[in-house]
């Protein structure tokens, strides 16, 4: 596959003009092709710096960065990750916490739909952890279908709202199933247009997305280190990419 050239800007205040260059490398397979064949769009977890690792979070950047390298030596395909800026500075006690998660969602569709306009041959990818993946998970519950279209993955990291019965992919990163839904109760199914995009990481000791225990606790080190860990951001990277293939990337 060809990579793209980049055209225009999708910042969301929007430039005139175009200007064009071959996809150059960022962080290791990563480009910044504006018009990437596959733009990953990350949102970070509360409390994680927006100016810290690319804006997406240790285990996005980390994640996303491995999922790159197997696309780019599979099939050539360029991969570009863009950071979803929302506000994730409070914990799920707060007050401004759901409001968050929503702005998020609402942010998440503005980056997708200014990439379907400007970019119509470039493949979406949304990709979260913890209240990133919540926000990811708002975002995939009421997809409008021009967007759907487009859209080739849906990634939910320790997702506080994993609902173990919705028909989506779950992986677990050992035999052991998990079967409690998130700590904050289960979110609703994933619109049924992405359904066959999106797959759910939680690692059974995760608190946060095998809810078992109590909201406002400090998180434990089975969702705060796990999934950044190397062997953890391979195998995550790994089932991302079959999901990728499964959807004709």
């Amino acid at each position: 596959m060809r990579r793209r050239v980049a055209c225009a800007s999708l910042s969301l205040l929007l430039a005139t003009g175009c200007a064009t260059s071959s996809a150059r490398p960022t962080d290791g397979p990563l480009v910044d092709t504006t018009c990437a064949d596959v733009v990953v769009l990350g949102v970070r977890g509360s409390g994680q710096a927006a100016d810290l690792n690319r804006g997406v979070g240790k285990e996005v950047v980390r994640t996303v960065t491995a999922l790159a390298r197997r696309v780019e030596s599979r099939t050539g395909a360029s991969v570009r990750l863009e950071a979803v800026r929302y506000d994730a500075s409070g914990t799920a006690t707060d007050p401004s916490y759901l409001e968050h998660v929503t702005a998020g969602a609402r942010l998440v569709a503005r980056h997708a739909d200014d990439l379907v306009r400007q970019c119509p041959d470039t493949r979406i990818g949304v990709v979260g952890f913890s209240q990133g993946a919540q926000v990811v998970h708002a975002f995939a519950d009421d997809v409008r279908p021009d967007v759907a279209r487009h859209v080739v993955l849906i990634g939910l990291i320790a997702d506080p709202r994993r609902n173990p019965d919705d028909r989506i992919r779950h992986w677990s990163y050992t035999d052991r199933v998990v079967p409690r839904p998130g700590l904050l109760g289960a979110g609703p199914p994933v619109d049924a247009d992405v359904r066959a995009t999106a797959i759910s990481f939680c690692n059974a000791a995760d608190e946060v997305c095998n809810g078992r225990g109590i909201r406002g606790e400090k998180t434990s080190a089975a969702h705060r280190f796990f999934y950044e860990e190397p062997a953890h951001v391979r195998s995550t990277a790994e089932q991302l990419d079959i999901v990728l293939r499964a959807n004709g990337v």
